[in-house]
């Protein structure tokens, strides 16, 4: 059995929903179930059971959540038609730099949309504060209490490669640390290995203030309740890497050290796989869920997983994180 932790799913009449879409952009048309059953079925070596879908960023002010609202609705209504494979979780936006009233403003919101599935399947939320530069994460704390108060996970998206430039290599990582001391009893998940940045060759890491900020911080974090997705590398490697399943074992080899950081510090047991279909596709290729499952393996041969620790990172890794059950 795999769960894909990360999937982003949205229909042709909600492009101009989201903030990042644009006319030209590769990703202009409909990305639904239907799709992402098509990319999961290209999995040969294992099939994909079920998936959680993550918020993918729709238009918002600090004033206006109703385009989220109307992305958690959808949402909903995928889960009640029943898509196969299975949506195990659902993990919407919150306005988390907004204070605790707020958040829970909004988290009733949707649970006035739809009681039942927000019940039983809203297991977290998701703010992406990549995108910002040093301090944009100081005003979330009292929403993280909020959070951790009604069982729900954090979900915190941070970056190394294309960060806006800050007090330090790995800041976004060092600021996600310190919000996680002062809300210490909220469960966080960390998308996309922390986007590190998998264009520096290899022999330059040793010198690398990127590598050895991020092997200080991840040990940080691991002593805390997270976990971490092992998700998002097509986008951070070169793209002439990226691009090609002739070119997979060089992307292992790119991927490995920082791979290696992470489960050496937070074990199978807290790493989970996830395709980030269908942005992973830009880079990936239309394959990308079937090639970053392959590359997954390969990268597990290298660390010496067993079969459980395997089944852990590739399933009930992600199942235990988001409280769902199988």
């Amino acid at each position: 059995m795999i769960i894909d932790s990360h999937v982003h799913l949205f229909a042709s009449h909600q492009l101009d929903s989201l903030a990042w879409m644009t006319q030209d952009h590769i990703l202009h048309s409909s990305h639904g179930p239907d799709e992402y059953a098509t990319a999961a079925s290209q999995c040969k070596s294992a099939a994909i059971d079920g998936y959680i879908v993550v918020e993918a960023d729709w238009r918002h002010t600090p004033t206006d959540y109703s385009g989220p609202l109307e992305e958690f609705k959808y949402h909903a209504s995928l889960v009640r038609s029943k898509t196969r494979p299975q949506i195990k979780a659902l993990v919407p936006w919150a306005p988390l730099p907004w204070g605790a009233s707020a958040v829970a403003s909004f988290l009733d919101s949707m649970r006035d949309a739809d009681p039942e599935v927000y019940i039983s399947h809203v297991r977290g939320v998701r703010y992406l504060a990549q995108d910002f530069g040093s301090g944009s994460m100081t005003g979330f704390t009292e929403s993280m209490k909020l959070l951790a108060s009604r069982g729900l996970v954090a979900e915190v998206g941070v970056k190394i490669r294309g960060a806006i430039p800050g007090p330090s290599a790995v800041y976004q990582l060092e600021e996600a640390l310190e919000l996680i001391k002062t809300s210490p009893k909220t469960r966080y998940i960390f998308d996309h290995l922390c986007k590190p940045d998998l264009r520096i060759p290899a022999a330059e890491l040793a010198r690398s203030d990127e590598f050895s900020g991020y092997s200080r911080v991840i040990a940080e974090l691991a002593r805390y309740d997270t976990y971490i997705k092992l998700s998002g590398g097509f986008s951070e490697l070169d793209p002439t890497i990226a691009s090609s399943r002739h070119t997979e074992s060089e992307a292992v080899e790119a991927i490995l050290p920082w791979v290696e950081v992470v489960f050496s510090e937070f074990g199978p047991r807290r790493v989970m796989f996830g395709s980030d279909w269908p942005v992973s596709t830009i880079a990936g290729g239309p394959d990308a869920v079937a090639r970053w499952l392959r590359i997954c393996g390969m990268l597990f041969d290298k660390l010496g997983l067993d079969e459980d620790e395997r089944e852990a990172a590739l399933s009930s890794t992600a199942l235990s994180a988001y409280n769902v059950a199988c």
